[in-house]
């Protein structure tokens, strides 16, 4: 009896913890991501945007309008999938206080370059918040959190090309605010 008993327990809390590491992470099967922090600023960019030193989100700066973009290297690094083939999904998780509203949008492209130098690459794939698509709006104490995904048709080829994810943020008025916290490749559909 103390036997079954213990045995009933530690399945109950095995269960329990594998129901908690099941739910902490968005998508398991990320094999590649960075967050705003890692990216960097293109020129012309830097005096509008904010780079918090605590929680590495990209935003502007009180009182800036205008454009943000940031450019994220994409290492050749893949947690995952040390081939990058089976990548099928670009994930961008940032805050938008207006929502699929226009005065504040968030756009991703994913672009490949061709290390050869003998042609110019290309976007793979893009997401643009303001069309609303694959939007999933996650829970938290700040506004409208997303967490979209667009599909990834490529097969990764770090032998030949370089890759990057640029990201452009756009603020006509100070009324909203959107901040970029990271971006990522999935090799399932992220979110």
């Amino acid at each position: 009896m103390k036997t079954l008993l213990v045995t009933s327990l530690c399945a109950i809390a095995a269960l329990a913890m594998s129901a908690g590491d099941a739910n902490a992470s968005p998508n398991p099967r990320v094999s590649w991501a960075t967050n705003g922090a890692g990216c960097r600023l293109e020129t012309g960019s830097d005096a509008k945007a904010v780079v918090s030193a605590s929680t590495g989100d990209i935003s502007f700066a009180s009182g800036q309008t205008g454009t943000i973009r940031v450019i994220c290297p994409v290492s050749g690094l893949f947690a995952n999938d040390a081939a990058g083939t089976s990548v099928n999904s670009l994930g961008i998780e940032y805050y938008d206080t207006d929502g699929r509203a226009s005065a504040c949008t968030v756009q991703a492209y994913l672009n490949r370059m061709n290390r050869g130098g003998t042609e110019g690459g290309g976007t793979i794939t893009a997401y643009d918040n303001s069309t609303g698509t694959a939007n999933t709006y996650v829970a938290t104490s700040a506004p409208w959190r997303n967490a979209p995904g667009a599909t990834v048709s490529h097969s990764f080829n770090f032998d030949t090309s370089f890759y990057y994810i640029e990201v452009v943020m756009n603020r006509s008025t100070t009324a909203c605010n959107t901040a970029l916290e990271g971006v990522s490749l999935s090799w399932a559909a992220a979110f």
